[in-house]
């Protein structure tokens, strides 16, 4: 039998305890195996579509139909995946994404119907993940589905 430091078996020594799942330790109010996204979207149809699609992709989704709502539930179901709207009634969407990024970890998807490639720029630049036109395919979705399992 080996033995360590001061005369004692490697055997009696404790291991460290395993790493917490920091990823689904997140998910406050759902099972730790299913994730959240959090949907920022003004228009009903779109908003439900979105919604429809990632709960087809295993997501429970939180639904904000502006950027107070979507930020007020940001701090209550910390999401793992967030779909944001540039063109928001109360709040720029890229604000919304500024603060998003600042406070949260969550993968972002601007959803937006700008095609500039300015604006594509600006997304990026404030930290969103991925950016999908408008109008949208409910193919697009499985995009996000397949990406917040990539921590930061």
């Amino acid at each position: 039998m080996a033995t360590g430091l001061w005369g004692r078996s490697n055997r009696s020594r404790r291991s460290a305890p395993p790493a917490p799942d920091l990823w689904n330790s997140w998910s406050v109010s759902v099972p730790a195996s299913q994730r959240t996204a959090l949907i920022v979207e003004d228009d009903p149809d779109i908003r439900e579509l979105l919604s429809t699609t990632l709960r087809m992709n295993g997501f429970a989704t939180i639904e904000a139909a502006s950027g107070r709502e979507g930020l007020a539930a940001l701090k209550e179901h910390h999401p793992d995946l967030i779909t944001l709207h540039l063109n928001l009634p109360d709040l720029d969407g890229v604000e919304v994404c500024r603060h998003c990024r600042a406070v949260s970890y969550a993968y972002i998807v601007i959803v937006t119907a700008r095609q500039d490639k300015l604006d594509r720029l600006i997304g990026l630049e404030t930290g969103t993940d991925d950016l999908i036109g408008k109008p949208s395919s409910p193919r697009a979705c499985p995009r996000c589905s397949a990406v917040p399992g990539q921590v930061r």
